[in-house]
């Protein structure tokens, strides 16, 4: 499988980018945050998945061609790959 920007696919890549280059105000902060008080990359993948999926998706209750085009791209997204990433690069960040 070939790898898109050092991460396993597009969709993926494409939510660490709105992530990690604060594309969207408070949303760098809020990863941020979770990162430090989540201890497990599991855990942590399922939060993103929950925030980007289901709890921020502007489609998640309709039906359309949109909705099902948006929820097959989230379907492809590598979330513990992105805790991985959140972990290894944010994770530790201003601890003593």
């Amino acid at each position: 499988m070939e790898k898109y920007k050092g991460f396993k696919n597009y969709q993926t890549w494409a939510v660490w980018n709105w992530i990690n280059n604060n594309k969207e105000p408070g949303l760098y902060n809020y990863w941020m945050n979770e990162t430090r008080s989540t201890p497990e990359i599991n855990e942590l993948g399922e939060k993103l998945q929950q925030f980007f999926k289901y709890d921020n998706n502007p489609l998640e209750n309709t039906q359309s061609l949109y909705s099902d085009l948006l929820k097959d791209t989230l379907d492809g997204v590598y979330w513990s790959e992105l805790a991985t990433e959140l972990k290894a690069d944010h994770g530790g960040e201003n601890e003593q």
